[in-house]
């Protein structure tokens, strides 16, 4: 899904992939794994994984099957910085409010991890009522029906992710209104400052003290 050159010239290769994996636990199976890989197609290492998500369900239709996600529900995000330099991860934990964030190197290394508490939002039911109500018309178009789940009691923390060249993690809230707010980290994982944009600007790159992004209409 995702290929990137590292500065050491190896490859960095992201996949979503269902079955066991070397080095991976039971929660991993269905994860997606981070490895990083010779020019020549030699796997080194995994350096990284990205938590398997809770959001999506698998749904039997009369021919085949389709994916169904949980509405507001907040799976895991990953970014990695465009030089291939640090990957950040984030899983939430929408029960307790709160997320972790990783930050790893291709070496497998660790640069920090951090979790954090949010003030939780709450979903009007109309909206949620909305939401499932789309999801059952084009599920029943296709001959399935909506699978049982839990519903989340607050909307996801976070939907954007973003790290820079400098190591920095750009956090994008998940958006509710008219703007999205950033928090972001240092390469420590400190929590350095807050930008509040638009939100129809999506960022595509960001920096310590710079962010970069396109505003749609």
């Amino acid at each position: 899904d995702q290929l990137l050159i590292l500065p050491s010239g190896e490859i960095a290769v992201a996949f979503g992939r269902n079955g066991e994996g070397p080095g991976a636990s039971k929660d991993q199976w269905d994860g997606m794994p981070y490895l990083r890989v010779t020019a020549n197609g030699r796997i080194q290492a995994v350096f990284a994984w990205v938590p398997r998500n809770p959001c999506n369900s698998t749904v039997a239709m009369p021919r085949g099957i389709i994916e169904f996600s949980i509405p507001f529900c907040a799976g895991p995000l990953s970014s990695i910085a465009s030089d291939g330099s640090t990957i950040a991860v984030v899983q939430a934990d929408q029960a307790a409010h709160s997320y972790q964030v990783w930050a790893m190197k291709p070496s497998g290394d660790t640069a920090f991890s951090r979790r954090f508490n949010y003030s939780p939002v709450a979903i009007p039911n109309s909206r949620f009522d909305s939401a499932l109500t789309r999801a059952r018309t084009r599920l029943e178009r296709l001959g399935a029906s909506v699978p049982s789940f839990h519903r989340p009691d607050s909307y996801p923390p976070l939907d954007h992710l973003v790290v820079g060249r400098d190591g920095s993690v750009w956090l994008g809230d998940y958006l509710v209104g008219t703007t999205r707010g950033w928090h972001v980290l240092d390469r420590n994982g400190n929590l350095i400052g807050e930008v509040i944009l638009p939100g129809n600007v999506t960022v595509a790159v960001a920096e310590r003290g710079q962010v970069w992004g396109a505003a749609g209409t």
